[in-house]
Formats: C-alpha cells, sequence, structure tokens
C-alpha cells in the first residue's frame, strides 16, 4: 500500500488543514525551507500515484488537485465515475460512482474512510453513513474541483 514517509505525512496533514508554512515549521520545528521540500515531495509522489492509478484503472482523468489531493477519472471500459484521495493515515482511497446503486453503502471501508476524511479536512458535517451523505461530499469535495 502506498502511504507516504512519516515527517511528509505530517507535513501534508498540516496543509490540508490549512495551516501556512510558516506555521507548520514552528508545529515540527524544523525550518520552512524543509517544510517547503517535504510539501514539493508530496506533491510530486501524489501526481505520479494518480497518474498511475489512471493508467491501471484504464480511465481518463477527468479533473485533478494535488493541493487537495483529490482525484476525478472516468472510466474507459465501464464508464463508471472513479472518486480518488489520497486520505492521511490510510493512503490512496478510491470509490466507483456505481456505489451509489447499493443498497447499504455503510458496509463499504473505502465509502466510510472518504467520509471521515471530509468530515476532518473539509468540514462538512456528516451524521450518518448513508448515500445522502456520500451524494453531498461527491459533490462539494469533487465536483467543485
Amino acid at each position: 500500500m502506498f502511504i507516504l514517509p512519516e515527517v511528509q505525512e505530517k507535513v501534508w496533514k498540516l496543509k490540508l488543514k490549512g495551516f501556512r508554512e510558516v506555521e507548520i515549521a514552528q508545529q515540527l520545528n524544523v525550518s520552512r525551507q524543509a517544510v517547503n521540500k517535504a510539501i514539493r515531495a508530496v506533491k510530486s509522489k501524489l501526481a505520479e500515484l494518480f497518474v498511475g492509478l489512471s493508467k491501471v484503472l484504464d480511465c481518463d482523468i477527468i479533473k485533478l488537485d494535488i493541493e487537495k489531493g483529490l482525484f476525478v477519472g472516468r472510466g474507459r471500459q465501464i464508464r463508471d465515475t472513479i472518486y480518488g484521495c489520497y486520505v492521511p493515515g490510510h493512503g490512496p482511497i478510491l470509490v466507483f460512482s456505481s456505489v451509489l446503486d447499493l443498497k447499504d453503502i455503510s458496509v463499504s471501508a473505502n465509502v466510510q474512510v472518504l467520509l471521515s476524511f471530509a468530515r476532518e479536512y473539509f468540514d462538512i458535517d456528516i451524521k450518518e453513513v448513508d448515500k445522502k451523505a456520500l451524494k453531498r461530499v461527491l459533490g462539494e469535495v469533487f465536483e467543485r474541483l
């Protein structure tokens, strides 16, 4: 499984929460240049990851936001929309739009991780794991890229 190195992961978490590089450097007790270097390395790795995933899944990249670690693609064979994100501590998470056809989406571990990611990093108020919450996250987080 692809997970960022520990230091890069810490920097990325703080960056996603909206901290500036100077604030991240102060919190981690490192130089601003080290934070900048870590952020550039993370962005490079995420770009490689999402391009690699698009090749493996045989999909076209529709939207890609490296700043937030988000990816939207469309499968060439199954014509399904694919939503992906890098979740700190979990690695890359993919959710296919066909998951909305399931009766109970709470059985999908990826959906649960995606919803908790949206709750923590995008301040989206989610009370239950259901189709309504997933549609809201897909609309608010991914469709605004």
